[in-house]
């Protein structure tokens, strides 16, 4: 396939129900060339059978086998192995929307100054045949704070650093924090990027340590920005995700 290259990291711990449909997701979007860096954290159960048999079939899925760690450092270990200049994430438990990734990469291909592209997340509970959301499925769509959404160039992430391995929970909004933070430039395309699976089995159930951790960040990025001398308000972005997973009664 022919394109603008992109890598894509997915996270994988016991992941062995929804990786599969994950990674079709991403093998099935057009008018791009992709790398899909499947990090395994420590998973016990089917996902590395799952994952090596799937990239026996398609070179462009590559199977990384780690120890037990978190998500904060199974990102970081597929951020250390991107061999492309856009980057993105997608969770082993969520799907890519179709055409996504070439709406996004061309924005960035036409203006140079802009470091990474915001698409919207759908909340869905039952998943079609056709990588979508099935017709009686219930959906929350919101611009959320999520990096399945965005589409990085390399640049800024080099800029701001990976994700902080201290945060077991909330270290994507701890990283995007610190892109608003480094003025980024970011474009909102109001478009539809990943249909976010609600679940028994979602990190984000544990309510009370998603809580104590996405506190964290943000108490950090208000520390930072007093120390800077910056008094913005925060964007909205980071406060609609949580309000729209507790209405699926998981989180």
């Amino acid at each position: 396939m022919t394109g603008p290259f992109i890598s894509i990291i997915m996270p994988a711990y016991n992941s062995e129900r929804f990786i599969a449909d994950a990674i079709r997701s991403l093998l099935s979007q057009t008018g791009v060339s992709v790398e899909v860096i499947v990090v395994s954290d420590g998973s016990t159960d089917g996902t590395e059978r799952i994952v090596t048999t799937l990239a026996a079939e398609d070179a462009r899925i590559r199977f990384l086998g780690e120890p037990h760690r978190g998500v904060a450092v199974a990102r970081n270990v597929g951020l250390a192995a991107v061999k492309a200049d856009f980057i993105t994430f997608l969770d082993s438990d969520d799907l890519c929307a179709p055409g996504r990734l070439q709406l996004q990469v061309r924005r960035l291909l036409a203006n140079d100054s802009i470091d990474a592209v915001i698409g919207d997340m759908v909340l869905f509970d039952i998943a079609g045949a056709d990588g979508v959301p099935a017709p009686n499925a219930r959906t929350i769509r919101l611009t959320g704070a999520s990096l399945t959404t965005v589409l990085f160039r390399r640049r800024i992430l080099l800029k701001i650093g990976f994700c902080d391995e201290a945060f077991p929970y909330g270290e994507d909004i701890d990283l995007l924090l610190r892109m608003w933070e480094s003025r980024a430039v970011l474009d909102f395309d109001g478009e539809i990027a990943v249909y976010y699976r609600r679940h028994d089995m979602n990190m984000t159930n544990d309510k009370q340590a998603v809580t104590r951790f996405v506190l964290q960040a943000l108490h950090r990025s208000l520390t930072r920005r007093r120390q800077a001398g910056n008094f913005e308000p925060l964007p909205p972005i980071f406060a609609r995700r949580k309000k729209a997973e507790a209405k699926f009664g998981h989180g």
